[in-house]
């Protein structure tokens, strides 16, 4: 949550307020709305853009093979978390902060078709989730297809994004995908 509360500071914005909630985390809410939907994606991407400096350590030491059996082991174990915790942040369902991003950009680009474009990934992920027997992508799947209902296009007043800031944003979104992924994969055999 750190990293959106630093995003809105870099855009000009006050500080945001973190609402915690107990045994799933946190939200991070800003105290005046976007005017832009890139400052909005890129306060988003930004959770999961900071959580990298948690897998800093363990990349080092896998890399240089440096450090006691215990840090690396502590390292890994960070590295794990903060990959799966993001991963799942980064599902591209509405409200999370994946969703978020894929929310301003199909707004950007596709305006008419954003609420159908989030009811079908929730939709997927629901699929999923029953194909994988995992209750908690169901959860988030049930969650997403509520909050998708009051998505359309953007307000007025809110400005959309350049094709090139729309592919950027989409860049760094699969990047920090693939950057997570490859963390919880490599380091989860830690936590057994």
């Amino acid at each position: 949550e750190f990293g959106h509360l630093i995003s809105f500071r870099m855009i000009g914005q006050p500080w945001g307020k973190v609402i915690f909630i107990p045994f799933l985390g946190g939200v991070t809410v800003s105290r005046v709305p976007h005017l832009k939907l890139a400052d909005d994606a890129f306060c988003a991407i930004m959770g999961a853009g900071l959580s990298m400096v948690a897998l800093v350590p363990a990349i080092i030491m896998s890399t240089f093979q440096v450090g006691s059996p215990g840090a690396v082991h502590l390292a890994y174990v960070i590295a794990a978390i903060a990959g799966g915790l993001n991963l799942l942040n980064l599902l591209p369902v509405f409200p999370l902060d994946g969703g978020r991003v894929l929310r301003a950009v199909m707004q950007s680009v596709l305006p008419g078709h954003v609420r159908h474009a989030m009811f079908m990934v929730a939709g997927l992920l629901a699929i999923g989730g029953v194909v994988l027997h995992n209750p908690v992508l169901v959860a988030i799947a049930v969650v997403a297809f509520f909050q998708s209902a009051r998505l359309g296009p953007a307000k007025q007043e809110v400005a959309l994004m350049q094709p090139y800031a729309a592919t950027m944003m989409c860049i760094a979104y699969v990047s920090l995908v693939a950057v997570h992924g490859v963390a919880m994969v490599q380091y989860w055999p830690s936590l057994g």
